[in-house]
């Protein structure tokens, strides 16, 4: 085994002044001291590892998985990479190679794989009028005189590298290894491939170094990172954002200022939302004190719900403390803070796209073309082969049909777990309403369910990832970018309905299906769990609003505390339960690195899709829960500290990518704001009794007295067929249940009013009026904001200024000269 790695993985280098790594000594499992060891060099302290490859002892024993890796490192080596390797002194079953790409290598490759390169190009400076200052930390306003700038100048200066950057020689060094081919067949490239055969256990580009801080010596971005952002005591301090993108890439750093962002966008929505929820505090006190005054003081009984045996019949002012907390949601702040909401998401979305035209400027990225290259998988797993019309040669194709019957799988599956969703919901309800005899705190009631629906709701969520991915992988999109787009809107639109199911059926459907109570007696069981989970008599919002603070407030707190101690957790299970011992933390850097957690090609598709669905919650259903916003923000600022612990600390530093934004993410923003002014004014028209109050006001009393008994129906005990409910009757000849329909001794008994009628139709106006404004106030916002901010045009016009000027002036320095070489070669006749 030895003999074949010394053979196959070394080969002398080209250039007589670097030390070859043939030189390792294997056979004893020594490497020289790790305070010797420079960590994230080659052995000859001159060329940097950019990469990482680990193989185990029991693969290299199978001659199948010596093949492949002879054949792969050659092909790298013919390629221009070097290789060097090391016996691993903690995993001393795993082999680590090291990988290194030279500088003539990788400029090469960069042309050849169109990647540009931060000092080849033309940076632009753009200078920003910051007030925040007293929120900046001491990496984002260095001073030279500061000794932290001395120890990190590189990544403080902010000058421009004279050299190709860390993130861009990974990044070209990982697609020559994705690139690279071990055998004669079209599917026998790349290191994921290899991987998935079992050839190498791991891939990854090293850390710069340990995160810890030292106290002297010069300062890596890891420890920069550690100590100024991934630490909760600096949640009140703005981002590093520069620094993040000279380490991670601009995907990470453009997740992390999205998150940033956002949060500071929710700052004035929490504000208002608070203000709103004081009004509604102060509104149930004493503005709506009719409504409250009639639950309090009724001596109405309710009729039962007739589920699960015999019901008693309920006082209505057994419900007074709820009816007073109905008010606090439930009032005319309710209707303001919802217009002013749908106003924040509308410029939330205008103004991040000038956030991100400003950081696209800063990071030096300019918008692509979509790359139409096969993925190699496509070709692999179709064997139907045409002639392009456009280049007249053989290409991979999948016929029409296996599309459309991929296609056919797909939305099954989709429906299937979609129907199993709504089965959840279902049983929810169920639950619920069967303790409802047993427990007659209704809040209690709405707590329980709102944490079997968090539970539902994570249970779901973690299958829904495996299952966009086995369905995407049948679809088998020819290019990457659609591979991509097709998983991510698969996924959304499972944990969308997963989200806001329970949700939705609060809001728009519980208490809409009920008839009335004798009707409830010739019902199926199906039919009297859906119809007889009735809202309160004050209205359903309470409901909804402790469904959404509790889902809110669960899925924030369970995810940060997952992500805060799944790592310690793992490692203390392998301390105490496994009894393996802890890694040393003078081990060399690529087993420190391999010990930590692997960072998925979806990694960051999974942090999106959270802050997705939160950004539907906050804008959805906020018109029942103005305290939404103001929960989102506190959930988000330990987020950001805690995934930016995850990242620095926790994870493999994941291969940088190159993109130009949110990409996908933005349509799906769009998407959602456009739905967050239909459901804001669903709700508002039918969820909430606001329009039912001003119609009141308008035809009878402004005080609201008598509002309550306007909303209740009477019913004659006497037609309940059970005989204890008859017995009742000699108590009181009727009951009330919620609903608009005439009395028992009208000739049309029990059938809708006509009032009903007409405040369905001005309810649907409302929705109708408040929809259409929100959607023209949009509009305006959109074009009368700019993408790009006037400064900030002026500062790139003056820039581009000076590149032309500067090429003109080189241009007429190149004819002068020429002109004088001319004058030279023929001197002018005397």
């Amino acid at each position: 085994m030895n003999k074949f790695l010394k053979t196959y993985f070394f080969r002398e280098s080209e250039d007589p002044n670097v030390t070859t790594s043939s030189s390792i000594q294997l056979d004893g499992r020594k490497h020289p001291q790790s305070e010797k060891l420079h960590r994230n060099y080659f052995n000859d302290k001159q060329r940097k590892i950019d990469f990482i490859l680990v193989c185990s002892s029991n693969a290299l024993d199978s001659v199948e998985h010596r093949t492949n890796i002879m054949k792969y490192i050659a092909y790298l080596q013919n390629n221009g990479l070097q290789f060097e390797t090391e016996a691993g002194m903690f995993f001393n079953n795993d082999f680590f190679i090291k990988v290194h790409g030279p500088n003539e290598v990788l400029l090469r490759y960069a042309k050849a794989f169109n990647v540009p390169l931060e000092f080849q190009s033309q940076r632009i400076y753009i200078e920003q009028k910051n007030y925040w200052t007293f929120l900046h930390t001491r990496i984002m306003r260095p001073d030279p005189d500061d000794p932290i700038f001395n120890r990190a100048k590189e990544t403080l200066s902010g000058e421009r590298p004279t050299k190709i950057t860390e993130i861009e020689r990974i990044m070209i060094v990982h697609m020559l290894l994705s690139r690279a081919v071990f055998g004669d067949k079209c599917n026998e490239h790349g290191i994921e491939k290899l991987k998935q055969r079992g050839t190498f256990i791991a891939a990854y580009p090293l850390h710069s170094g340990q995160w810890e801080w030292t106290v002297r010596g010069p300062l890596n971005d890891r420890q920069l990172l550690a100590r100024y952002w991934a630490r909760l005591k600096k949640w009140y301090r703005l981002q590093p954002l520069s620094v993040v993108e000279k380490y991670y890439g601009p995907e990470v750093a453009f997740y992390f200022a999205f998150l940033g962002f956002y949060n500071k966008m929710l700052i004035p929505a929490s504000i208002v939302g608070f203000l709103c929820f004081v009004f509604g505090f102060k509104a149930a006190i004493r503005i709506n004190k009719h409504p409250i005054e009639e639950i309090c003081k009724s001596k109405k009984l309710l009729c039962p719900i007739m589920f699960k045996g015999n019901w008693e019949f309920r006082p209505l002012r057994s419900y007074c403390s709820r009816g007073k907390m109905t008010y606090m949601f439930d009032n005319n702040a309710t209707l303001v803070f919802a217009f002013f909401m749908v106003f924040w998401a509308t410029t939330f979305m205008v103004l991040w796209k000038r956030e991100h035209t400003l950081l696209m400027s800063r990071w030096n990225l300019t918008p692509k073309e979509e790359d139409l290259s096969w993925r190699r998988e496509y070709e692999e797993n179709t064997k139907y082969r045409r002639i392009c019309p456009i280049t007249g040669m053989s290409e991979p194709y999948v016929p029409l049909w296996i599309r459309a019957y991929n296609y056919f799988i797909t939305c099954i599956t989709c429906t299937f777990l979609i129907l199993i969703v709504l089965l959840a919901v279902f049983l929810t309800i169920m639950y619920r309403l069967m303790l409802s005899p047993y427990i007659t705190a209704s809040i209690v009631l709405m707590i329980m369910a709102a944490i079997i629906s968090v539970i539902f709701i994570k249970f779901f969520g973690k299958w829904y990832g495996r299952i966009s991915l086995w369905l995407t992988i049948r679809e088998n999109p020819r290019t990457q970018a659609e591979f991509d787009n097709s998983y991510i809107y698969k996924l959304f639109i499972l944990q969308f309905v997963n989200n806001y199911a329970a949700m939705s059926y609060m809001a728009f459907v519980k208490g809409k299906l009920y008839t009335y109570p004798g009707d409830m007696e010739e019902s199926s069981f199906f039919s009297v769990i859906i119809k007889g989970d009735l809202c309160h008599p004050a209205g359903c919002i309470m409901g909804l609003s402790i469904q959404l603070a509790f889902i809110m407030f669960l899925k924030s707190l369970s995810g940060n505390i997952l992500t805060l101690f799944k790592p310690q957790w793992k490692k203390l299970r392998r301390i105490y339960v496994t009894k393996e011992e802890a890694i040393p933390p003078t081990s060399a850097q690529w087993e420190l690195d391999y010990d930590l957690q692997e960072m998925g090609y979806y990694f960051l598709v999974d942090e999106y899709m959270e802050m997705i669905m939160q950004y539907g919650f906050v804008t959805f259903f906020v018109a029942a829960f103005p305290l939404a916003p103001l929960f989102a923000f506190v959930n988000n600022v330990l987020q950001i500290r805690t995934n930016a612990c995850k990242f620095v600390k926790y994870y493999r530093r994941p291969v940088p990518v190159r993109i130009n934004g949110l990409q996908g993410w933005i349509g799906i923003l769009q998407a959602m704001t456009f739905i967050s002014m239909a459901t804001n004014a669903f709700v508002i028209a039918f969820t909430s009794d606001y329009v039912k109050r001003l119609i009141y006001m308008n035809a009878h009393d402004v005080s609201l007295r008598g509002f309550i008994d306007s909303t209740l129906s009477e019913f004659d005990v006497d037609e309940f067929k059970s005989d204890s409910h008859r017995e009742m009757a000699a108590l009181n000849r009727t009951c009330y249940y919620r609903g608009d329909r005439y009395p028992p001794e009208h000739h049309n008994r029990y059938e809708r009013t006509a009032n009903y009628w007409y405040e369905l139709s001005i309810r649907f106006l409302v929705a109708v009026i408040f929809e259409h404004i929100m959607l023209i106030i949009s509009g305006v916002l959109s074009y009368a904001i700019s993408d790009m901010s006037y400064s900030i045009k002026k500062q790139i016009k003056y820039h581009h200024n000076i590149v032309k000027r500067d090429r003109l002036r080189a241009a007429d320095d190149f004819v002068n000269d020429k002109q004088s070489q001319l004058k030279n070669l023929f001197p002018p006749m005397d």
